[in-house]
């Protein structure tokens, strides 16, 4: 399809938005086009993961270049896929020391979000900063605070605690979020979604790993 498709994923639409392929035409938002399907997803299971014990005693912190380290018996802390976890300031790399000395006598990631935050920026986000937007762009397309239940008590209450949270979204980016009462999408314009990505892309890869 040409590049300016809705079958295209948003960021290889910023530049030009003239034209549709002829199996987009006759529905030309990407919304109901583009929508990541959940089978497509990875099997979730229950089996849990082999406990690792701690293998060293001492946690300190030291400054490569611009970048700070955390390091484990003098050996520096890496990410799953090997790649030195190089933090962006001192503060950072204190707390991830935190979290490493914190550790009992077997590690629990699920007490470390620093650390995984720090090797999700390192080994997703930083790789392929585009594809990192365009998987996270639909999760704006469903999120909860844009639907609303027809019920009318119901309705009110989440207006009441959902209505100034999306007033600020449209304030921040300076867009108008569309509102779902029944089972469909709330169908956000393409405007939406495209300055929504341009914001993003203005983000440096650890404000991408939070999101």
């Amino acid at each position: 399809p040409p590049p300016t498709c809705p079958c295209q994923p948003p960021l290889s639409r910023l530049a030009n938005m003239n034209s549709l392929c002829a199996r987009c035409a006759p529905a030309s938002t990407w919304l109901q086009r583009c929508r990541p399907r959940a089978a497509q997803r990875g099997l979730v299971t229950a089996t849990t993961p082999k406990k690792i014990k701690r293998f060293y005693q001492d946690v300190t912190v030291e400054q490569t270049g611009d970048m700070w380290r955390v390091f484990l018996d003098g050996k520096v802390v890496k990410s799953p896929k090997g790649t030195h976890l190089d933090l962006p300031a001192r503060g950072l790399a204190l707390r991830v020391a935190d979290e490493w000395q914190s550790q009992g006598e077997h590690l629990k990631p699920q007490e470390m979000p620093l650390t995984t935050l720090g090797c999700t920026a390192l080994d997703i986000v930083r790789p392929d900063s585009s594809a990192c937007i365009d998987r996270m762009l639909p999760y704006l397309e469903m999120d909860t605070v844009c639907f609303q239940e027809e019920q009318d008590l119901l309705a009110a209450r989440q207006q009441q605690e959902w209505g100034p949270l999306r007033e600020w979204f449209e304030a921040h980016h300076g867009v108008k979020l569309s509102v779902s009462t029944g089972l469909g999408a709330p169908g956000h314009a393409e405007e939406t979604i495209m300055s929504v990505a341009e914001k993003l892309i203005d983000r440096d890869i650890w404000e991408r790993s939070e999101e």
